[in-house]
């Protein structure tokens, strides 16, 4: 699935989140805000762009804001994350940036977070701007404790891989394997890794989703013969298009229902916000 927008809302007038998660899985997806990590129990698997990193209780990780991630939770994995708006965040640190997504140290204890927690949730005068200035010391502390750079003017392999996306979602009925892997300038075996590992599925599971969205959505308008709808979508042959229609929807052109929704579909623009988390996942606080 195409790593998908996730539109953030702090509480009130705080610049940044508090929340602890039980069994955190959810889908690749990106937002503006700057993130951290921390397991408190068990082990989670994090997907940072084309790297995946194992992180067991007591670890560490920082998330970029713009970044394409996802994470794996063990059923008893515990983590607490803390969020900074990306204004917020600016001010603190400027152009820097963490070389390295893992930390190797932080000030960030149990007793610290509760205490951020209390501050937002709570109804205390101030609260907020206390909330702001416990997050953004730890902040600070976390950029002086670790190694860091400028940030790198060169467009990131996220924005490059929306941009990517953009591509195929319109010109999807014509658009090749090759096609795609010369966009990026990658090779294809190297391209073929990288496209699942970042979404979730293979380049032809993907272009095969999209035309079916577009094919489930021209047959529920019932405008067009299923012979042109196929064409339409980029099917080769009327052969190709029923076989890989039932696959992904369970019927046939002809039998899908009227109010069919197809629940998979990836064209949405990622201005548009969704929720990445999975069913697993239990929010503590």
């Amino acid at each position: 699935m195409i790593a998908k927008f996730e539109q953030k809302k702090f509480l009130n007038s705080a610049h940044c989140s508090a929340h602890k998660y039980k069994n955190l899985n959810n889908l690749p997806h990106w937002h503006m805000e700057h993130e951290l990590i921390c397991v408190r129990n068990g082990v989670l698997e994090l997907t940072l762009n084309q790297q995946t990193f194992t992180l067991s209780s007591g670890m560490f990780a920082f998330i970029k804001g713009e970044e394409i991630h996802c994470f794996k939770g063990t059923p008893d994995s515990i983590a607490d994350i803390i969020q900074w708006d990306a204004d917020y965040f600016k001010a603190v640190v400027g152009k820097k940036n963490l070389l390295e997504p893992l930390l190797r140290q932080t000030s960030l204890t149990e007793k610290n977070y509760q205490e951020l927690s209390a501050e937002l949730k709570g109804n205390a005068e101030y609260g907020n701007f206390i909330a702001d200035c416990i997050a953004g010391r730890l902040l600070a502390e976390i950029f002086r404790q670790e190694e860091t750079v400028l940030t790198n003017t060169k467009k990131k392999i996220s924005q490059k891989y929306k941009d990517l996306f953009g591509w195929i979602n319109a010109t999807y009925t014509d658009v090749t394997f090759e096609d795609a892997a010369a966009y990026l300038c990658l090779s294809k075996p190297y391209f073929s890794k990288l496209f699942q590992q970042l979404a979730g599925m293979t380049f032809t599971q993907y272009l095969n989703t999209l035309k079916v969205t577009a094919a489930t959505e021209k047959l529920t308008e019932g405008k067009m013969s299923v012979t042109e709808i196929s064409s339409a979508c980029g099917f080769g042959t009327i052969r190709n298009f029923n076989r890989v229609f039932k696959e992904l929807t369970g019927y046939s052109p002809k039998q899908l229902p009227k109010d069919y929704i197809f629940i998979h579909s990836l064209r949405h623009p990622v201005s548009v916000s969704f929720d990445p988390t999975l069913d697993p996942t239990e929010r503590l606080e």
